[in-house]
């Protein structure tokens, strides 16, 4: 809820690449809001070429991601 986590799996669930709200550079409450989440996940996939998207969890940010 208040730090969203985003990881980048294979279909086998290795993780690629991963990154949060909080190792993107913000604090606090900050952290819980919509633009935090898509902060992240675009820091995520950065990497990634071709991907099937499955989105889980409860909130705001699974919205906005």
């Amino acid at each position: 809820w208040h730090n969203p986590i985003v990881a980048v799996t294979d279909v086998r669930g290795r993780v690629f690449s991963w990154s949060s709200a909080g190792t993107c550079g913000f604090k606090g409450t900050r952290r819980g809001t919509p633009f935090a989440a898509q902060i992240a996940t675009a820091n995520a996939i950065r990497t990634v070429v071709e991907a099937k998207v499955v989105i889980k969890g409860p909130g705001l940010g699974r919205d906005a991601a």
